[in-house]
């Protein structure tokens, strides 16, 4: 008997296209017996809908069109069951499977809708996702773990509008060449490579139109870049192969999507895997993703991306990618599991997450409105 699994994708964020391309990705890449993947487009005024024709990447060409194929979605739980219900038409869902990417959908938002609703659902939840997807949280929580990174600050557009020029103090106590990103988002997009002053405002202001805080790095004009992939919970991680972008300057969102082709989506990057790096750093790379996974307590699949100066011989931290562009499914290739295979330990890891939380006690079986002391609570004005 098939499960089915809602698999849905889009939502409000900046990188909606790149979650469609994923999405898709996965659905058409799934060859396994075992679960049923139901397309779910979640559009980007909010709205739930589902179609086959949802699985054909060159219909979302014509937008319109495309939903005039598709049908509405509400989702409710009825006893024990969940359902996804369009019109009079019902069809039972045993998970929801959330494949987004960026604020608003892969820092937890969609888990915690779903988690409301009584879905079982395939994701890390809002703490872990929060977490993760905020730079400026993340990086704060790899410095207190002694997780080397390279040198940063950040800046609330609050702080900036009362005094900008406190960006320039820090700037230059780290030193040019900058780079600025918003906080909270993904793809490359809203980030700047700054040499001076001037550009510097020019890019913070920019991101500001993305996020409400903005991070700012040092650049490491000839660092290299390193992925890897980890799959599992905090009981067992398993690790991917490590691959080399090879392109050797930065990678804006034209280059990971627009100038490749977009059925391949991250995959269509020109990449080295494995990576051509000594046994030493590999180890290194390793260690420390895992021990980042660690204090994150990331599960399912996610990629951390890592700088390596060749210069100094360090190798920094950058950032863990919660749900990743066509969910690295090429990190893992090379480590003989398939994609299918993939999806489906993904799939089973996420189940078992939701079983685990629902053994917890959520409520504390008190009625303080039977005690005495409530005559003494003043509610009147």
């Amino acid at each position: 008997m098939e499960i089915n699994i809602g698999l849905v994708f889009g939502g409000c964020s900046v990188e909606h296209e790149i979650s469609v391309i994923t999405a898709i990705q996965a659905y058409h890449n799934y060859q396994g017996a075992k679960y049923k993947l139901i397309p779910i487009y979640l559009s980007k005024d909010q709205i739930f809908y589902t179609g086959e024709a949802l699985t054909d990447l060159q219909e979302y060409k014509n937008l319109a069109s495309l939903l005039k194929k598709c049908r509405k979605v509400d989702f409710y739980k009825h006893k024990n069951t969940t359902y996804m219900k369009m019109k009079t038409k019902k069809i039972a869902l045993d998970a929801i499977w959330p494949v987004v990417h960026g604020n608003h959908c892969e820092d937890g938002s969609l888990y915690n809708y779903f988690h409301m609703l009584g879905f079982v659902c395939i994701s890390m939840d809002h703490f872990q996702g929060a977490i993760s997807q905020d730079k400026i949280l993340c990086k704060q929580l790899m410095q207190a773990n002694k997780i080397k990174q390279i040198d940063f600050f950040d800046i609330h557009l609050f702080q900036y509008n009362q005094n900008s020029d406190v960006v320039f103090e820090k700037a230059h106590k780290i030193g040019y060449p900058l780079i600025v990103k918003p906080a909270r988002l993904g793809s490359s997009i809203g980030v700047c490579i700054c040499y001076d002053d001037a550009t510097l405002i020019d890019a913070i202001e920019s991101a500001f139109q993305y996020d409400l805080k903005v991070i700012v790095e040092k650049f490491i004009e000839n660092a290299k870049e390193y992925n890897i992939s980890i799959l599992g919970d905090a009981s067992h991680y398993q690790v991917s192969e490590i691959e080399e972008v090879t392109k050797s300057t930065f990678l804006s969102y034209e280059d990971k999507y627009v100038h490749h082709s977009k059925s391949k989506g991250m995959a269509g990057l020109n990449r080295l895997i494995p990576a051509n790096i000594d046994k030493k750093l590999r180890q290194n790379m390793v260690n420390t993703a895992l021990k980042v996974v660690q204090i994150l307590d990331a599960c399912l699949c996610v990629r951390l991306d890592f700088l390596y100066d060749e210069e100094t011989k360090c190798l920094y931290f950058n950032e863990i990618n919660n749900i990743p562009g066509s969910l690295a499914f090429y990190l893992w290739e090379k480590t003989n599991l398939s994609f299918t295979d993939l999806i489906e330990k993904i799939i089973e890891l996420g189940i078992k997450q939701e079983y685990y939380k629902s053994q917890l006690n959520l409520t504390y079986q008190c009625n303080i409105f039977n005690t005495s002391e409530l005559n003494q609570i003043c509610i009147s004005k």
